[in-house]
């Protein structure tokens, strides 16, 4: 943080993200503070995983707006994205971060193996909303459409692929990512919680959620460079034919 800020704090972005690296990094050590000092309700809990995604992925982005000043390749934002790509890439990363949030609802309600086997839900394709296996089968429907929404997400990006190639390589990531994580959720199951089955599915979502992130950020415009206080006024430099 103390890098990216003394060599680019005219850059807005890398402000904000300096913030966001500080303030979530502080915000989840006190949740875990508070989680261990006075026992907290599930859906408190929940909470924790979505702030630590948020912390990694301002430390991500800081990182590839670094590489983007090494490489130069900072000039694609200047090639606008339509509008409705870039709030469908916003309402997308929304949507992931609440699946992200109901999954961690499962884990800390214990519901992981209300259902125990995989698509289906103790055999049934419908087992229905109720207990912890309603919970179980809320988030599986959930995994289901944030697959579908990012693989329309991934085929829009497609349309404009030449012009903007970063968006397009970020859009087909998350696709890939969401369908891995899909996958490893359903291995976490049929190896009733391995370690390291459980491990991957966090990674994988981490993965997941700072290649979001940098679709919606690159989906921005291009910011404008800070003007210095002390140049000048262009009024300074008329001629006497342009006063009058």
């Amino acid at each position: 943080s103390w890098a990216a800020w003394s060599r680019w704090r005219a850059n807005g972005e890398v402000r904000v993200l300096v913030g966001l690296m500080l303030g979530f990094l502080l915000l989840q050590s006190l949740m875990g503070a508070w989680a261990v000092l006075s026992p907290q309700s599930p859906l408190v809990l929940a909470l924790h995983f979505g702030i630590s995604l948020v912390a990694f992925a301002s430390v991500f982005l800081t990182m590839t707006f670094v590489l983007e000043q090494e490489h130069d390749v900072a000039h694609l934002r200047d090639r606008p994205a339509p509008a409705g790509f870039r709030r469908a890439a916003w309402m997308a990363t929304a949507y992931v971060l609440a699946v992200v949030y109901l999954g961690a609802y499962v884990q800390h309600t214990n519901s992981q193996l209300a259902c125990l086997d995989w698509p289906l839900c103790n055999g049934a394709l419908f087992p229905g909303f109720d207990g912890a296996v309603g919970i179980m089968f809320a988030h599986r429907l959930a995994a289901l459409g944030s697959v579908v929404l990012l693989g329309g997400l991934a085929a829009w990006a497609a349309r404009f692929r030449d012009t903007r190639p970063d968006l397009f390589y970020g859009s087909l990531a998350a696709f890939a990512l969401v369908v891995l994580q899909a996958l490893s959720g359903g291995f976490v199951v049929l190896t009733r919680l391995s370690l390291w089955r459980t491990l991957s599915h966090a990674g994988i979502m981490a993965l997941l959620f700072a290649s979001l992130s940098f679709v919606c950020l690159r989906a921005l415009p291009q910011p404008r460079a800070r003007v210095s206080k002390a140049a000048p006024s262009p009024s300074l430099h008329r001629s006497p034919v342009e006063s009058r």
